[in-house]
């Protein structure tokens, strides 16, 4: 599969209504992340909803941004416009959403998608009155926020995501029949992933059943917590993978033994092969993702038969370490920089707990025990390096609200080095002078500044 689109600019015209001045974005592609800088109110946070909302096609979130026009292009030279026809503030109109898709090797399309409004106030009784509480939170008139997700979507978009849940006779698909060339194109841009740094908890469903009925309880547990058992998760599926391999190469092994017929190597390229392979199970073991290790005899007192044997059995250790390989960078670039951020706590990760913090005096910590920014701080870098997929674009929304003044002044330089690791890229939103360094002045797009 080929890899998705990346997008090259970024066009909003008058986006808080007639009259506001335009957004106009390029994406720093090269440098694989975009600033946006610029006071309150300039923008910043529309733009990323506005991203968000069009590419996971949710209509319902798109139009409260009282946009005029959108113009969005991709790397490949592809175009996307779509103009709003509709009465600006009347939440009860409906509105049009004339668009104009060109993608090079096809002909220009063209087109008009109206999108329902009145029916919203209806469906918000509606939800108001039957939605569990453990869902969603209404906060104002078409705005909820999502308990299980840590947003806040629209009324459409919590019909979207559970109606089957609690209403039986609401067709939502049928009202919002997109254009397949729209859809296409937009499955073809880069998956988007919203961070959003005010997120301490997260609610987590249990169930516990009795012998009269099966109950639902539900608890809040810090987000911390909740991201440590998935990275345990993630460890022990490596963990997992390299016992199995283990496991076949070991069975398999004699036979192999006997069916070799290389040419045994030199001295020389062994011990090679041997001290690399010994420093990758030094790192295993540092970062916390490898209990066991192998002996290494003496490569200069083995015989040339000896030589060929010791080959295949490192070639072999080789192939099992290699089940670390896809979380290694990322674990040993996290816990560096944690390290380097709760000095002197030491943060360590390993099978069976996940994160693990202790003190200066080697005292044991609970994650829960970590002030709020210390734990907004393993948040982000967590999600950053292990949630975000690759070729993802990542938003996020003013990263300092989560950051001491000392975390923000290297916290973009980070943000860098994670794109290259992990083939990602970043749109930021700030008012924040400390997060820009003067290396990295380039990525930053000024918004509601004259040109």
């Amino acid at each position: 599969m080929s890899a998705p689109l990346r997008l090259k600019r970024l066009t909003i015209r008058t986006p808080f209504g007639p009259g506001s001045a335009t957004i106009d974005i390029p994406f720093r592609l090269e440098e694989r992340v975009t600033v946006l800088f610029g006071r309150n109110g300039s923008g910043k946070t529309i733009t990323l909803d506005l991203l968000s909302a069009l590419r996971d096609g949710r209509y319902g979130d798109l139009i409260r941004i009282p946009f005029g026009e959108i113009v969005l292009e991709t790397d490949d030279g592809g175009t996307l416009r779509l103009h709003r026809r509709g009465a600006d503030g009347d939440e009860e109109a409906a509105v049009e959403l004339k668009y104009s898709l060109s993608v090079p090797g096809h002909e220009m399309v063209n087109g008009s998608l109206e999108l329902p409004g009145g029916r919203e106030l209806a469906i918000e009784q509606l939800l108001a009155s039957q939605v569990p509480l453990g869902l969603v939170q209404r906060l104002k008139s078409g705005r909820w926020r999502d308990r299980i997700r840590g947003d806040t979507p629209s009324t459409i978009e919590v019909v979207r995501r559970y109606a089957t849940r609690f209403i039986s006779d609401f067709d939502f698909a049928r009202e919002w029949a997109e254009p397949e060339s729209i859809r296409d194109f937009r499955q073809s841009l880069p998956a988007i992933t919203y961070i959003r740094t005010d997120r301490l908890f997260v609610d987590r469903e249990s169930e516990e059943r009795n012998e009269r009925a099966q109950a639902q309880q539900k608890r809040t547990m810090l987000m911390v917590e909740h991201l440590s058992e998935k990275l345990a998760a993630v460890i022990r599926e490596s963990d997992r993978k390299y016992r199995q391999l283990s496991t076949e190469l070991d069975a398999s092994l004699p036979k192999r033994l006997f069916d070799a017929v290389e040419e045994p190597p030199t001295i020389g390229d062994l011990q090679a092969q041997s001290l690399a392979l010994r420093e990758t199970e030094s790192r295993l073991r540092k970062i916390g993702l490898l209990k066991d290790s192998a002996a290494h005899p003496d490569e200069t007192k083995l015989s040339e038969e000896q030589r060929g044997t010791f080959h295949v059995i490192l070639r072999d250790r080789e192939q099992k370490l290699a089940a670390f390989a896809q979380i290694a960078d990322k674990a040993e670039r996290l816990l560096e920089s944690l390290n380097r951020k709760l000095h002197p706590k030491t943060v360590s990760i390993n099978v069976d707990s996940g994160y693990k913090v202790r003190t200066a005096d080697a005292r044991d910590l609970r994650l829960d025990q970590l002030s709020s920014g210390e734990q907004h701080e393993m948040v982000l870098l967590h999600e950053l390096l292990f949630e975000a997929a690759p070729n993802t674009m990542v938003l996020i929304d003013e990263p300092e609200l989560s950051l001491h003044v000392t975390w923000q002044q290297d916290f973009l330089e980070e943000v860098a080095a994670i794109a290259r690791l992990s083939s990602l890229d970043f749109v930021l939103a700030t008012h924040s002078p400390y997060i820009v360094p003067e290396s990295l002045v380039a990525v930053m797009v000024r918004l509601g500044e004259a040109p």
